[in-house]
């Protein structure tokens, strides 16, 4: 069986009903569906609870208070049964193979933990033509993660050792899901990303500058740097770095660069993918903020 786990906040609605269809309705039918409404005044929390008594295989948990990402996982995962567990975002859509294609894909090649490449869409589902093409096999993987992140979270299936062995997410803001994979490959787990894109992945341009994708990208910096000398630092190493003049100065940096092209026009926009190599030296920062946020910025400036 497949336990897939699913965090909700501040999600729409009709987003969510779109999400949990999609999980509902996968060829892969051995499933149990656990939702963790992670916003206690949330107007919605009342109207997901009735959509899913259409399904008895939906298993709804509810948070007192907002608990964030990481600790509401790993809440959904002690609670889960499967042997297997799998990740759904509340706004995404899963391609009805997804789960059997990715259960597949582990076994075969007996494999912990597999994600699938994801198509970009926008807020209103409409497809923005772009597809990831990040490397499938365990050795380029790892050697990837020195970079940055090539797994998406809401594509993850691993079997339930990974989770139980990693103890599951650590509360690291805005970067939970980077961290545990990391962690995961230092400690030998084998990964997997199926080539087809199995997940249509939503793109919120509205959160492109908010203080959580600094943070994130500071985060990852550090998280990457230690990897590269296969070690995992606590999370008051990550604190403490962010502290430090260096951690200071890096988060100066990328604040400036998006103060630079929050006010340039689009010509300028397309140009300062440049000024992103003279702010930030690091190899990783230069692959987040082009790929993940400048995309996305100049998409939206068309």
């Amino acid at each position: 069986m497949i336990s897939v786990i699913m965090s909700t906040y501040n999600e729409p609605l009709s987003l969510i009903i779109e999400s949990l269809n999609s999980i509902m309705n996968q060829t892969y039918t051995n499933l149990e569906i656990l939702v963790c409404l992670d916003n206690p005044a949330s107007k919605n929390n009342n109207k997901i609870i009735e959509f899913t008594k259409k399904d008895s295989r939906i298993k709804i948990m509810r948070n007192l208070v907002n608990l964030g990402l990481p600790k509401t996982l790993n809440r959904l995962i002690e609670a889960s049964h499967g042997d297997y567990i799998a990740r759904m975002d509340a706004d995404d859509i899963a391609i009805n193979t997804r789960l059997e294609d990715e259960l597949k894909f582990l076994q075969r090649n007996h494999l912990d933990l597999v994600a699938s490449n994801v198509s970009d869409m926008d807020m209103d589902g409409n497809n923005s033509g772009i597809i990831t093409g990040y490397p499938q096999r365990d050795k380029r993987i790892k050697e990837y993660l020195k970079y940055g992140d090539c797994m998406p979270h809401p594509t993850w299936l691993g079997t339930r050792e990974i989770f139980l062995r990693l103890k599951g997410y650590r509360d690291i803001n805005a970067c939970e899901d980077y961290d545990f994979i990391l962690r995961g490959a230092v400690d030998g787990f084998r990964y997997g990303v199926y080539t087809k894109p199995l997940l249509r992945y939503r793109i919120n341009d509205l959160s492109i500058s908010h203080t959580n994708n600094i943070d994130q990208i500071v985060t990852s910096i550090y998280l990457q740097a230690m990897y590269s000398q296969k070690e995992i630092p606590s999370i008051n190493d990550i604190e403490s770095f962010k502290r430090k003049p260096e951690g200071k100065k890096l988060r100066s940096d990328i604040v400036d660069y998006f103060n630079i092209i929050k006010y340039s026009n689009k010509s300028v926009i397309l140009r300062s993918t440049d000024r992103v190599k003279l702010l930030c030296t690091n190899s990783f920062a230069r692959r987040e903020l082009k790929n993940k946020f400048l995309r996305n910025i100049i998409r939206k400036e068309k």
